[in-house]
């Protein structure tokens, strides 16, 4: 038991050393990286429950068989229009962000709280639609009906 002992030890706890520090390296990175997507989380959470938007009328247009929608931003989360989406009777629409206004102003693509979105869709509809669905970016939705019998 001497020398070759003693360096065979050596070399297995050193290798040992060496192993541990990468073990731990890698799980002190999935911590953090598991902790920032918590926050990530939370904060999306919290970004939907301060969103509201409420469609409060939905026009159509005898002539040219349109619909206008206009939707109300009550929460207190600051939207973009162009990550709103527009279901008429369940179609996705597309198109429609051109000719949106934000409280009569079509240059903007920042909808903040109290404001007013409204959006013409008239491309595609040869009938008047039954029910009219706006999506906002953080997923918080708003359906109405349309009624009285329209007809385009």
């Amino acid at each position: 038991m001497g020398f070759s002992v003693s360096s065979s030890f050596a070399v297995i706890a050193f290798g040992a050393f060496v192993a541990m520090s990468a073990l731990y390296g890698a799980t002190a990175n999935a911590a953090e990286e598991r902790q920032a997507a918590q926050a990530d989380q939370r904060a999306h959470r919290a970004t939907i429950a301060e969103t509201a938007i409420n469609i409060t009328s939905t026009d159509i247009a005898a002539t040219g068989c349109s619909v206008e929608v206009r939707v109300d931003n009550t929460g207190s989360t600051e939207l973009l229009v162009d990550e709103t989406d527009l279901l008429v009777d369940g179609e996705y629409r597309t198109g429609w962000e051109a000719d949106a206004t934000v409280d009569g102003d079509a240059d903007t693509d920042l909808w903040l709280p109290g404001e007013q979105l409204v959006i013409s869709v008239t491309d595609g509809i040869s009938e008047a639609p039954d029910r009219v669905k706006v999506v906002s970016g953080p997923g918080v939705a708003a359906t109405k009906r349309i009624e009285g019998g329209v007809v385009c």
